[in-house]
């Protein structure tokens, strides 16, 4: 380092510069200039932790969207017993009724479990994207095909 960062005093055994010269003080953690490696590194810090907390809350979603799918397919088996128990049954039209109003639940729960499956996929892309940004950084998207998955809503 060279010119005006040599002015500002030595560096002491804890790493914070010693006052230079008249009325200088050390800079401290929060009142660090503008653009000065301590600001961006603040910074830097504190998108690291906003990213830690979005990742932690989006895996709590991801958790959650795979209870419902579980949730979901235990409906879906249990109607498809229900379908087969109705089957075996001597045929009515109370039991043709009953077997319509099943077989349009199921394609109503199939719905929802297909809705829930997009919810978990999409809670997997937006945990992978900010794992990625963790690692990676915001800004250094690399090239071609490795490139840096694109937020939706960013």
């Amino acid at each position: 380092m060279s010119g005006p960062q040599q002015s500002r005093g030595k560096p002491t055994s804890e790493g914070a510069r010693a006052p230079a010269g008249r009325g200088a003080t050390p800079t401290t953690t929060g009142s660090a200039r503008p653009g000065s490696a301590r600001a961006v590194v603040e910074a830097a810090r504190g998108q690291i932790t906003a990213l830690r907390q979005q990742l932690a809350q989006e895996t709590s979603v991801r958790e959650a969207a795979e209870r419902v799918v579980q949730h979901l397919q235990g409906l879906l088996t249990q109607r498809d017993q229900e379908l087969a128990a109705a089957l075996t049954q001597p045929v009515s039209a109370a039991a043709v009724g009953q077997l319509q109003l099943a077989e349009a639940r199921a394609r109503e729960l199939e719905v929802e479990l297909l809705e829930a499956r997009a919810r978990v996929v999409a809670a997997e892309a937006e945990r992978d994207a900010a794992a990625w940004e963790l690692a990676h950084g915001r800004n250094e998207a690399p090239e071609g095909d490795g490139a840096r998955p694109e937020r939706s809503g960013a």
